[in-house]
């Protein structure tokens, strides 16, 4: 049994549509889906609950919400695997059914994850741990510089995943766990609030002696920030602080002590930067508006 588990947050057309295409990228397997709404407010539980019979379905109220915070442990589902999806992602002409079929056979299986698509055209879903020794989070630098080898190395533009590989980490976006690996780390850090959740449990699986594998055979579609796009400003700001736990956890205790400020200055002046281009946007989108009046 196969327990698809999604976090549902004012994306309940994005989180229909995702169900509908689970049956095809499942085949004959069994499985369930398990819906938590962390207090959407839209009427997102009875919608669900009354399009979905089939599904479990319930509310979560909290004074933060939460993408991924456990949907799996609060409906205590049978499943043997837990597939963790956003709402905003589908199954691709049945082809996670290759990925749910073999998952079983990968060895000291802690978690794996499929190609992400987006339009039809493939995202990074699969990256390094981000070195204690890149003071400045070297994503962003694709966009500005793309032939620098710091956010190559970073995506793992410089190898081949046409074939099933290990990996650092993968995109939360479409992950599976053993749901014994899963309850033994004691699933995601709840202290991430929204994003790095996904590199922190990477990085625990691997410690725990599990292997974390990116499986090409199977495809998602991944709209991207249908949740986040709708509070950008505070995702934003939500990203960075995340970014920040991540370097406090895991990284703070290698990096030498003379060094260590500039890692969350580096995160401080991405978040600076982000906030500034957000704001262009708006105002950019404003007059155009307003030239069309």
């Amino acid at each position: 049994m196969v327990s698809v588990c999604v976090v549902n947050w004012r994306t309940t057309d994005e989180t229909l549509a995702m169900a509908s295409t689970l049956a095809a990228g499942a085949g004959d397997l069994p499985w369930e889906l398990i819906v938590a709404d962390n207090d959407s407010g839209d009427g997102s539980v009875e919608r669900l609950a009354a399009e979905l019979p089939e599904a479990t379905v319930f509310g979560r109220r909290q004074p933060r919400v939460r993408r991924r915070r456990e949907p799996c442990r609060g409906a205590r589902p049978p499943g043997r695997w837990l597939f963790i999806l956003n709402p905003d992602t589908g199954s691709t002409s049945g082809r996670s059914r290759c990925w749910w079929s073999t998952s079983p056979s990968i060895p000291r299986r802690g978690s794996w994850g499929a190609d992400d698509r987006r339009r039809g055209r493939q995202q990074p879903s699969a990256r390094r741990f981000p070195p204690w020794r890149r003071p400045l989070p070297a994503h962003p630098l694709g966009r500005l510089f793309p032939a620098n080898r710091y956010a190559a190395s970073y995506l793992m533009d410089d190898l081949s995943l046409d074939r099933p590989a290990d990996v650092d980490w993968l995109s939360g976006s479409a992950m599976m766990f053993p749901r014994a690996a899963f309850d033994a780390l004691g699933g995601f850090d709840e202290g991430f609030f929204m994003y790095c959740e996904d590199i922190d449990i990477c990085r625990r699986l691997w410690d725990a002696g599990r292997r974390v594998v990116h499986h090409p055979g199977a495809v998602v579609e991944h709209t991207i920030g249908a949740a986040s796009d709708k509070a950008q400003a505070r995702m934003i700001r939500e990203h960075h602080l995340s970014m920040a736990r991540y370097y406090r956890k895991h990284l703070r205790d290698r990096t030498p002590l003379l060094l260590r400020p500039l890692y969350p200055l580096g995160i401080g002046l991405r978040h600076a930067l982000r906030q500034a281009h957000r704001r262009s946007l708006e105002r950019k989108q404003a007059r155009q508006a307003k030239g069309r009046r």
